[in-house]
C-alpha cells in the first residue's frame, strides 16, 4: 500500500512539473535577459522592469541594454540608441551599453 502511495506522489508531482506553468515564462526579469523569449515579450518585459518604482539603477541599466538589443534585432535603430543613451547616463563607466 505505501508503494502505491508513494507511487501516485510521484506521478502527481511529475505531472505538475511536466503541465505546469514555466517559471521562466511568470518571470519578467527572466523574459528580458532571456535569448529564446521573442524580442515582442522582451521589450514588454523590459520595459516593466524599467518603469518599476523597486528597480534599482544597476538593474536599469542591465534591463535598457536587454530592451537595446531587442530593438537593434528588430531593426529599431532610435530606440535602440536611445536605450544606450538612458543606460549610459546611469552608469557611464558600465561598457556593456558601449557595445550594444
Amino acid at each position: 500500500m505505501r508503494v502505491r502511495l508513494a507511487a501516485l506522489i510521484t506521478v502527481c508531482a511529475a505531472a505538475l512539473l511536466w503541465f505546469g506553468p514555466s517559471p521562466e515564462t511568470e518571470d519578467p526579469a527572466g523574459i528580458c535577459v532571456s535569448t529564446k523569449a521573442p524580442r515582442s515579450d522582451v521589450i514588454a518585459a523590459c520595459t516593466n522592469l524599467i518603469n518599476a518604482q523597486i528597480t534599482t539603477s544597476e538593474y536599469r541599466h542591465l534591463f535598457l541594454t536587454e530592451r537595446a538589443w531587442a530593438h537593434r534585432r528588430n531593426g529599431s535603430f532610435k530606440r535602440a540608441v536611445a536605450d544606450v543613451d538612458h543606460a549610459l547616463a546611469l552608469q557611464p563607466e558600465n561598457v556593456t551599453a558601449q557595445v550594444v
